[in-house]
């Protein structure tokens, strides 16, 4: 459910980014939106490989420790 409203979201971005240029106030807000809501997906990404790194490394410990 997720990946579709990110999905929706950026579809209705381009939409209106496409739509009239003309909306010279409107697109620095929806560009920096956009722009957090990159930054926020690859924080996200960046910390789940941490702790999928954090867990396969205790994995490792604990197997060399038996």
């Amino acid at each position: 459910m997720n990946n579709n409203w990110k999905a929706g979201y950026y579809n209705l971005v381009t939409v209106l980014l496409q739509a009239d240029k003309s909306w010279s106030l409107l697109y620095p807000l929806l560009n920096a939106s956009v722009n957090a809501f990159q930054k926020s997906n690859m924080i996200q990404e960046m910390s789940k490989n941490a702790i999928n790194e954090n867990h396969d490394r205790g994995w490792r410990i604990e197997k060399s420790v038996e």
